[in-house]
């Protein structure tokens, strides 16, 4: 987190600038990235209860640990959506893990916490984190909604070609 703001002084002394496109691309792998250091803390929440740690876990408790997983793992997928919508298709590629995540959340409702959710998390952002690399090296496809007008454009000119004849 540390670097992360680093990097974004170092961005705005660079460019003069404050770009949020930076952070916006690189929210899903932090929630992700966040959900793995969560799911570590809800596992071991009991022993540092014991040993009298604050992580965020042992302070919110059980049933609200297993509620932010569940966010941590999920809403980078709805930022995934809304990418796709405003830029290009090749950002639905990290919704391929969506079956993963689900079972996660599933394993972690379950409160299978010893059960490798932490590690298995860890593969699922590490995935994630490739496709989305991968969509960003072809971003410079046509975006969506551009397609979708064009789309409705020449639907549009064959229906009234048809009214015509």
């Amino acid at each position: 987190m540390v670097l992360g703001c680093l990097w974004c002084v170092g961005l705005v002394c660079q460019t003069g600038k404050l770009s949020l496109l930076p952070i916006w691309r690189a929210l899903p792998l932090v929630l992700h990235t966040v959900a793995i250091l969560h799911a570590n803390n809800t596992r071991d929440i009991n022993n540092d209860l014991n040993a009298g740690g604050r992580t965020l876990a042992a302070v919110v408790g059980l049933d609200a640990s297993v509620w932010l997983y569940k966010a941590l793992v999920i809403v980078p997928y709805g930022l995934a959506m809304v990418r796709v919508l405003m830029t290009n298709l090749w950002y639905a590629l990290p919704l391929i893990t969506m079956p993963i995540a689900k079972g996660l959340v599933k394993r972690f409702e379950g409160r299978h916490f010893k059960s490798g959710v932490v590690e298995d998390t860890a593969k699922m952002q590490l995935l994630f984190g490739a496709l989305t690399c991968i969509a960003e090296a072809n971003k410079p496809m046509i975006p969506l909604h551009a397609l979708v007008i064009v789309v409705m454009k020449q639907m549009a000119e064959r229906m009234v070609d048809k009214q015509q004849q």
